[in-house]
């Protein structure tokens, strides 16, 4: 799934934002059953998604300054991000396409004109090597094509083929099923909140100026008496 905006591209994915977590374990279910209201840390029974954290008084004190709901939240999506990935690679996988693979052809076809590798890249989120990689492996399945910039010849655009054309018709709408049946769960309600609430919170991590957190420091708490 690709990482342009939906409201003006075909890709599937949102801003899925490359999450690379193992995905909870199989009939593990897709909800959780909350915290009660006014809790600072949540549901601290369901460790489907966060793992298992000391109390929010245990844990601060043996890292000092961090902030347990800040990270179950950060662990909660990284591995809800990596089941959706999953499922979503399953269905590029029957199409022949790595995840990756997949949303580069997505990409750029839901630019509507043809992109430079830097472009594509900086869509995905990948650097310059990596996608030269997945254009290669595009182009030799004839699903994309090179072709020099019209007026700046060192540039270097990429367009889809018919044939990716083709795939990405057969693939984005199973994968856009595929996405729906994971968010039966939600009522549409909740999709719309937890939608405003993750837009929210990609600005407030790609806004975060981490050049002068500190390094930190663990305080391992003493062990239990024998």
């Amino acid at each position: 799934m690709g990482s342009r905006d939906p409201r003006r591209s075909r890709t599937s994915n949102g801003q899925a934002e490359q999450l690379s977590a193992s995905t909870p374990p199989a009939g593990s279910g897709a909800t959780s059953s909350g915290g009660g209201a006014g809790s600072r840390s949540g549901d601290a029974t369901d460790t489907r998604l966060t793992g298992r954290l000391p109390d929010d008084e245990a844990f601060e004190a043996e890292y000092p300054g961090a902030d347990r709901l800040s990270a179950q939240l950060a662990r909660s999506l990284e591995r809800l991000g990596g089941a959706v990935e999953a499922r979503v690679a399953t269905v590029w996988r029957r199409h022949g396409l790595s995840h990756a693979g997949g949303n580069a052809l997505a990409v750029i076809e839901g630019a509507g004109r043809p992109m430079t590798p830097g472009e594509i890249g900086a869509e995905m989120h990948i650097t310059s090597g990596s996608i030269t990689s997945l254009i290669d492996t595009l182009e030799r399945r004839n699903l994309v094509q090179r072709a020099s910039h019209s007026v700046d010849r060192r540039k270097i655009l990429v367009s889809v083929t018919s044939g990716g054309a083709e795939l990405l018709d057969a693939a984005l709408p199973e994968i856009l099923l595929v996405v729906r049946r994971m968010f039966d769960g939600l009522t549409d309600a909740e999709r719309a909140r937890l939608l405003d609430l993750a837009r929210r919170a990609y600005d407030s991590v790609d806004a975060a100026d981490l050049s002068d957190v500190p390094t930190g420091q663990r305080l391992r708490p003493a062990p239990p008496p024998a």
